[in-house]
């Protein structure tokens, strides 16, 4: 179902840019408030499909400008997950787009600080 509801909204990058970054705002805004409702929606889901080497620069961008936000207010959500969004990052940090490996580093860096000294192990 999330890809299916996202590809009918990436037919227009602007309008998933949009969003994404003004998700972004409202988690820089509300810090670890943000924590309640990332958990209570499919946010997570979306950004991972929104992160996919195909997507529009633009779309992945702020997808990880967004990751990053997580990572630095709210990284316990990102665990169960961590695995497949590090896959993600190591996509996109070869895609030749300056933009979009700059958010993609940025938000790698985020989620190290967060979880520096974490027991979790991302890859195992």
């Amino acid at each position: 179902m999330v890809r299916s509801v996202l590809h009918e909204l990436v037919s227009s990058s602007v309008f998933v840019t949009f969003h994404t970054y003004a998700h972004s705002g409202m988690t820089e805004g509300l810090g670890a408030n943000i924590e309640s409702l990332i958990a209570q929606t499919n946010t997570l889901p979306l950004l991972y499909e929104c992160m996919r080497p195909h997507m529009p620069v633009d779309v992945r961008q702020s997808a990880f400008g967004f990751l990053g936000d997580i990572g630095k207010f709210c990284a316990s959500h990102l665990r169960p997950h961590l695995q497949n969004f590090m896959t993600r990052i190591a996509e996109n940090l070869n895609s030749g787009e300056v933009k979009v490996c700059n958010n993609a580093s940025w938000a790698l860096g985020e989620i190290a600080v967060q979880l520096k000294g974490s027991s979790h192990n991302a890859f195992g």
